[in-house]
């Protein structure tokens, strides 16, 4: 459970059973109300710091509480990356502020410690002139992990609001955690663009995917699967739709090629409603694996812009004048590129199917 992908995560009934709407709520609500406090007392009050969050754990756990610190310090995400290297650890949000402000690291629970240990060791953040590390914060440590880091970092305070002796009783509350992000209707992976609308409340929910069904073959044909995603909560579904052969689909969608070596794994967009208040929260997404033995070469086409402009950069930061400079190729993409603008290329196509398609509640 330390390592969960996003489809373990939203397809909980087969790994842990149906559970009620009201014992759901009862266990989000419960585990909000500790969090809240905790993280006034630890992160708000602390405010000669910098935060730091890991994404998909501490970034997802907090960020509706990111807000109260947001204008008197950093906030700063951060990814450690699965493959080994310079740049196996990646920043976001990154600001030339506050560098003489010491570093609290943010994130949900420690399991093993093996990541918590990676980031204290390889992030740049750790040195002095960056202020350092001060601080790890979370939800849940397993006792036996949080000894080994407070031995190895004995300059570093870590705060945790359980500490847990025993595995099984450890898992057996890690998996609450997963409760908060259903009640949540923004996505477990933040790193990705979404929106919510406001849904005719008379529809019911195989009205609204057998819409949208319509509404992407119409789009995009008959180059996709649409799933359900079994959350075995009463007032919540998901469902996905999965494009068929990702790199034909940007192809023929969009007309780009991926750089050589570079792989999509993925592309999808991730839908759920609920019942509760007709609300529909649409987020796209792909899996992009850049071809390692060119990583190198990634790191310059993120810094010089060689990647094809033909469709809307939005999140793109490269000064234009920064890409008159250098010869570019414009005849490929990376896969981060996809990731980042392919998908929110795509998420505005569906906006507007979804605008034009008379499922939204207009008054």
């Amino acid at each position: 459970m330390n390592d969960s992908s996003i489809e373990e995560m939203i397809t909980l009934k087969q790994k842990f059973g149906h559970i009620s709407d009201e014992e759901s709520k009862r266990i989000a609500n419960a585990i909000d109300n500790e969090l809240l406090p905790f993280f006034n007392k630890e992160v708000v009050q602390d405010k000669e710091t910098n935060i730091i969050a890991v994404e998909r754990k501490g970034l997802n756990l907090f960020h509706p509480y990111l807000h109260s610190i947001k204008g008197m310090r950093n906030i700063i995400s951060i990814k450690p990356l699965n493959h080994q290297g310079p740049y196996s650890m990646e920043h976001r949000f990154l600001s030339f502020f506050n560098f003489d402000r010491s570093n609290i690291l943010l994130t949900d629970a420690i399991t093993t410690g093996s990541e918590t240990r990676k980031i204290l060791t390889i992030s740049p953040f750790k040195f002095k002139m960056l202020g350092g590390f001060k601080k790890v914060c979370g939800y849940m440590a397993l006792k036996s992990a949080l000894d080994t880091l407070e031995r190895d970092y004995p300059k570093i305070s870590f705060r945790f609001l359980k500490i847990i002796d025993d595995h099984d009783q450890y898992y057996k509350e890690h998996k609450k955690i997963i409760y908060v992000y259903q009640k949540r209707m923004e996505p477990i992976d933040e790193e990705h663009e979404f929106f919510i609308v406001d849904i005719k409340p008379e529809l019911s929910v195989n009205e609204i995917k057998s819409r949208i069904q319509e509404l992407i073959q119409e789009r995009y044909g008959n180059c996709f699967e649409l799933l359900d995603n079994d959350l075995g909560i009463g007032s919540k579904f998901n469902f996905t739709v999965y494009f068929d052969n990702p790199v034909q689909f940007l192809s023929t969608a969009f007309n780009v090629r991926l750089q050589n070596g570079d792989i999509i794994d993925k592309v999808a967009i991730r839908f759920k409603y609920s019942s509760d208040d007709s609300k529909l929260r649409i987020m796209t997404l792909s899996m992009p694996n850049l071809n390692i033995e060119n990583r190198l070469q990634h790191l310059r086409r993120r810094m010089l812009g060689s990647c094809t402009r033909n469709i809307p950069k939005r999140r793109c930061q490269i000064p234009y004048w920064a890409r008159l400079l250098v010869p570019i190729n414009r005849s490929m993409l990376c896969a981060d590129c996809v990731d980042t603008n392919i998908s929110l290329t795509l998420l505005n196509d569906v906006y507007s199917l979804i605008s034009e398609s008379g499922l939204l509640n207009v008054n």
